[in-house]
């Protein structure tokens, strides 16, 4: 049985997008970051649904949305340490 009443954090998002957004701004210090990941949870939300029948839709918005951005800022991290880098020779190459 579904509930009438059930919040559609798709939906939600959507009407919420801004403020979500400038939350996302202000805690990740990047405009862009937080617009990347405002996307990719709304992009989330509309393939995998999610209903909140009782609580704080902003609430479970805001923890989703940061343990996003901590996840893809480890990403990053993580990648940047690990790319192996050349260093360049000043050796001619002979084919």
């Amino acid at each position: 049985m579904i509930d009438e009443h059930a919040t559609d954090l798709s939906e939600y998002l959507s009407q919420h997008y801004e403020e979500l957004n400038a939350y996302l701004s202000g805690l990740f210090g990047s405009a862009s970051f937080a617009n990347e990941i405002t996307q990719d949870l709304l992009f989330y939300l509309w393939n995998s649904p999610v209903k909140l029948c009782v609580g704080n839709p902003m609430a479970q918005l805001l923890s989703m949305a940061n343990r996003l951005g901590q996840y893809r800022r480890r990403q990053r991290l993580s990648r940047s340490v690990h790319v192996p880098r050349h260093k360049p020779t000043t050796a001619p190459l002979y084919i």
